[in-house]
């Protein structure tokens, strides 16, 4: 099962992203967490950051920035949950595609370990990751793009959001899309075209330059 998809901000004080200043120094490695961090105040002083998160966090200490934004999962996953300051909710900063999920991969016609597999695959959490990767394909996006998306499943139906954003957050698309679970790939398909309509290839082709 898919555990917290969101984002969480670490911060030295205890304060929270709406506290934050333009004087503040804010850590991230990801150009996805930029964006969003630009589209909530253009001003914020945003510095790149590396290593696992015992090496985060040191840094932090250390002085190198007031705060840090990184994946909820992983702190969780490491008994971190003290360090957590606020998880940051998706309409704020959308999270990485699959942000989350733990993935089991196996060797092509393997038969007897994708019996194994099938055993423990969360069909739920296969449904929101197969939508959120035909949505990520379509779009050509990855990890060194600000590209990012989620779904919400209600019954028998499936909704993706998803943006596509300039760096500097001075451009910023968004939509969502809805649709029976079943066709969740082809639903992310689609909302990745909605934001291909309104220009992301554009943006996307400008970042790679």
């Amino acid at each position: 099962e898919r555990a917290e998809f969101r984002d969480a901000l670490v911060s030295k004080d205890g304060r929270k992203l709406s506290e934050l200043t333009e004087k503040d120094v804010i850590a991230t490695s990801s150009l996805r967490r930029q964006a969003g961090l630009m589209r909530q105040n253009k001003n914020f002083k945003i510095v790149d950051i590396r290593g696992n998160v015992n090496t985060r966090l040191k840094k932090m200490n250390d002085g190198y920035c007031d705060a840090m934004i990184m994946a909820a999962a992983g702190l969780q996953r490491l008994n971190f949950d003290n360090y957590i300051t606020e998880i940051i909710e998706p309409e704020v900063i959308i999270p990485a595609t699959s942000q989350g999920v733990i993935a089991i991969e196996s060797r092509i016609n393997d038969t007897r370990i994708d019996e194994y597999l099938k055993e423990i695959n969360h069909s739920e959490t296969w449904d929101a990751i197969e939508t959120e990767r035909g949505f990520l394909r379509r779009i050509e996006g990855g990890c060194q793009v600000p590209v990012g998306c989620y779904t919400k499943i209600e019954g028998e139906k499936i909704t993706i959001a998803g943006f596509v954003a300039a760096i500097d957050g001075s451009e910023y698309l968004s939509d969502t899309e809805t649709g029976l679970i079943e066709n969740g790939k082809t639903i992310g398909i689609k909302l990745a075209e909605k934001l291909i309509a309104k220009g992301a290839s554009e943006i996307l082709a400008d970042i790679r330059k």
